[in-house]
């Protein structure tokens, strides 16, 4: 795998108390040298545990399976484990991984309701989606593959087609061009070309091949994640995870049975489509020296170093704070006290805020004095659905991150009187079960990161079965990290290694160093089959069977009525096969009043002409895209109903005069711009269109797209205006232009700059140069009138760049030359490049 040299952001980690995260309008600086690809700082689970913890960072991987704590990392492990090379593998390679990743949602988006990213709570941070949850949307699972290879420095969107999302992925192909290529991430699948050497992309969708749904445009980007996976912990906290689950989710928006419809067994390996449980449990040594340094804050008004009360009284505090990075559904305190009498008070408080408010959850009863054990349980929950209700007064762990705890100890008599001789906090947590690093067959190497106190030790616990027999145990101890080191499972498949638990605690190092405690029983290790390819997976969108094709003679001849058969399956045979002898059939058809009244024949016929012979087709689509009253493809005389189907055959004509390069088309998608029975969504097909094929000195299309731009607020729909402007160079849309600039909409702002550099209009260019390093305006935002917060977009430093180099600004060179030191992506270096040669000296 090539090496990956670009980073994207630095984390400026800004906490000089508990719970203190960055300012919101702190912008990060850029720079090329960050190893993950991350928001600015930490905001959930949070960065703070404890006055002294004794690991921090701490993460497992395996060197098997991709490490889900950063989603560079991730994209870079799933090209390694692929062993791909070439960018149309490297592609395939983290989409298959990511399906791996993944499961089925029951239909409910996962959801955060505490910790909201964006809105009523629906989750949008990769790393929860990955981790945490395991299941989003397809337009959720859309945004996290363009994020993995946004990740790499690399182009790629979210890509809504009418009720589905996708994702784009920009790169090189095997005929050396640069293209955008289409993958459902859901259900799955991918359409090749016809050679089978690359992937479909958007218009191809709909023009090559149709699938389904012509109309399509790139999402807002999701920000950079600001959750973080890496565990902390003090001296005797542990956390377990299992390859299954108690039966206590937080919110289980996994469906096994529609799982199993949309990926193969080998995307699975043996481990159930549920979600998972782990257990974080925490017992302070109240009997070392250092216990009080895994407190919140120092003890007030406790003995030194007890859980006991410095003075009768008066009452003592002691107050912990809990992170897990996974959610918390159940919590309980097992406490071992002693009460002299009824009066001598101990009292458990909550705080979800870290500190800022607390609520009483507990107090001993007044009758059990003495020597006693209790269990205090705090498992107020609510049901987690489509919508979340909160109830009032709402006061438990549940559905959260972080949360503290406090214990007031107040004796009547004697300090003595009432103590804590034990505490032991229980945390059950939901997390996603193929998140975890996976043992498979033959050797594991095992790599533990993060950063130790001194005396203090990670150990950490495999359990798996696997041919060799049940229950096999590997127990690592590592007292300086990183740490790596081998664990040998038996079987000759993936299937046959089934993990069980993943235990990570830390103790008290004995000084001799890291070593392997227990150590699994020697195996055989087998030679693994080949990891079938992406293209054994579910492929939804394949393309025709060749065992099943038609002949072009067969299809002429059912067209014709010289032979029975599906006059729709004749034509998409047609369009499959792409022979110009077909061409004259496609046409009878497209102009028949009698055929275009099948079901399927109208569209299959314009897809047939175009794919048979573009240049015969070029002409012969005229007619039916500019009136839909006199189209002689239009069939039937319920206008209502033509018309509809009329503006979707209009709109796939305007994409495959996109794709064709029919520049005289301008007058014609005008004219059918101005139907009432142009819907939005295809007009928004048509603009794009226009972005394509428009030149300057068309006055038609000018015209048409100027109209456009100036009467629409929906925000895709004047991205593609305001590119089309730029195409046909219309400089009365300035004014409009500049105005989008400020648009709550990143998508519009980056195809109003391109026009902009495509006018010339230097005067915007101060705007631009200031968005070569930070987002203007930002709180204007659609994602930040959400609740999202997002701090960079390299889309938008690209396109600021691309229309400097346009407009030619020598003012700019400057700002230009400054921001090419800094800036982490590739992709958008070289366009900074592009325009400082634009500009010249």
């Amino acid at each position: 795998m090539n090496r990956i040299n670009t980073a994207i952001l630095i984390v400026i980690v800004l906490m000089c108390a508990p719970g203190t995260v960055q300012p919101a309008d702190m912008r990060p600086e850029l720079t090329r040298d960050y190893k993950f690809w991350r928001g600015p700082y930490e905001k959930t689970p949070g960065p703070f545990l404890c006055i002294k913890p004794d690991a921090v960072d701490v993460w497992v991987t395996c060197d098997r399976w991709p490490d889900t704590s950063d989603i560079r990392n991730f994209s870079q492990d799933a090209i390694r484990l692929s062993k791909a090379e070439t960018d149309h593998d490297k592609a395939l390679a983290v989409w298959q991984w990511m399906r791996r990743v993944k499961s089925q949602t029951n239909g409910q988006a996962p959801m955060d309701p505490f910790q909201r990213d964006r809105g009523s709570g629906q989750v949008n941070c990769p790393i929860k989606i990955f981790n945490v949850h395991g299941a989003h949307w397809c337009s959720g699972l859309g945004r996290v593959t363009a994020l993995l290879w946004r990740a790499l420095g690399r182009q790629g969107h979210c890509v809504h087609r009418a009720s589905h999302g996708m994702a784009g992925l920009w790169y090189e192909d095997h005929d050396g061009v640069k293209r955008w290529h289409l993958f459902d991430c859901n259900f799955g699948g991918f359409t090749l070309d016809r050679s089978r050497k690359r992937v479909l992309g958007m218009n191809e969708f709909s023009t090559d091949l149709y699938q389904w749904m012509h109309i399509w445009y790139f999402g807002e980007p999701w920000p950079m994640p600001i959750h973080r996976m890496e565990l902390k912990f003090r001296k005797g906290e542990s956390l377990k995870r299992i390859w299954g689950n108690w039966g206590k989710p937080f919110h289980n928006n996994i469906s096994a049975g529609k799982d199993r419809g949309t990926r193969k067994p080998f995307e699975k390996g043996p481990y159930p489509v549920e979600f998972g449980n782990g257990l974080w449990t925490y017992t302070p040594d109240l009997s070392s020296e250092d216990w009080t340094n895994g407190l919140t804050e120092p003890l007030k008004g406790m003995a030194a170093g007890k859980l006991q009360p410095a003075q009768a009284g008066a009452p003592g505090t002691a107050v912990w704070h809990f992170r897990t990075p996974y959610l918390a559904v159940e919590s309980e305190i097992e406490m071992k006290t002693f009460r002299k009498g009824g009066d001598d008070a101990i009292t458990l408080s909550l705080s979800v805020d870290n500190g800022k408010t607390w609520k009483k959850c507990w107090s001993a009863p007044a009758d059990k004095t003495g020597e006693q054990t209790f269990t205090v349980k705090l498992d107020q929950k609510f049901k987690v659905g489509r919508r979340v209700k909160i109830p009032k007064d709402f006061n438990s762990p549940f559905g959260r991150y972080a949360f503290r705890l406090k214990l007031d100890l107040t004796a009547k008599n004697s300090p003595a009187d009432c103590r804590v001789n034990n505490i032991t906090f229980k945390t059950i947590v939901h997390q996603s079960i193929r998140a975890l690093p996976q043992l498979w067959p033959g050797k594991n190497t095992i790599t533990v990161r993060g950063s130790l106190e001194k005396g203090a030790a990670v150990r950490v616990t495999y359990v798996w079965d696997d041919p060799k027999g049940k229950g096999r145990k590997n127990v690592t101890v590592a007292e300086e990290l990183p740490y790596t080191y081998e664990i040998l499972a038996a079987g000759g498949k993936w299937e046959d290694v089934i993990c069980k638990d993943l235990i990570v605690d830390t103790i008290r190092a004995d000084g001799k160093g890291s070593c392997t405690e227990v150590k699994e029983e020697p195996s055989p290790v087998q030679e693994l089959p080949p990891m079938p390819t992406p293209y054994k997976s579910r492929c939804r969108w394949g393309r025709p069977e060749k065992r099943k094709a038609y002949s072009i003679d067969k299809c002429i001849a059912i067209i014709e009525g010289k032979e029975k058969g599906s006059v729709s399956k004749a034509l998409r045979w047609i369009a499959e096969l792409g022979d110009p002898k077909g061409f004259d059939a496609a046409k009878k058809a497209a102009y028949d009043k009698e055929l275009c009244k099948q079901k399927g024949v109208k569209l299959a016929a314009i897809f047939a002409m175009f794919n048979s012979d573009r240049e015969k087709a070029r002409e012969a689509l005229k007619p039916i895209a500019m009136d839909v009253k006199n189209s002689p493809w239009r069939g039937g005389d319920d206008m209502k109903y033509a018309g509809g189907a009329w503006g979707a055959g209009a709109a796939h004509i305007a994409l495959m005069a996109a794709d064709a390069g029919w520049t005289d088309y301008g007058p014609v998608l005008a004219k059918a711009l101005e139907s009432t029975y142009m819907g939005g969504g295809n007009k928004r097909a048509i603009m794009r269109s226009f972005a394509h094929i428009g030149r300057p000195g068309d006055k038609a299309a000018t015209e048409a797209v100027r109209k456009v731009l100036t009467s629409t607020d929906h925000a895709y729909t004047l991205a593609q205006a305001a590119r089309a402007a730029g195409a046909v160079k219309d400089k009365e849309a300035v004014p409009r232009l500049r105005e989008l600039l400020d648009h709550p909409f990143m998508a519009v702002r980056r195809t109003a700059a391109v026009a902009l550099g495509r006018i010339g209009d230097t005067e915007s260019a101060p705007k631009l140069r200031e968005s070569l390093f930070r987002i203007r305006n930002w709180k204007v935002l659609d994602h930040h009138k959400y609740g999202t917060e997002i701090w960079e977009d390299e889309f938008m430093r690209g396109a600021a760049a691309e229309a400097l180099g346009l407009m030619k600004d020598k003012g700019s060179l400057p700002d230009l030359k400054k921001a090419l030191k800094n800036e982490p992506v590739e992709w958008v270096r070289k366009k900074i490049q592009e325009a400082i040669a634009n500009i010249g000296s």
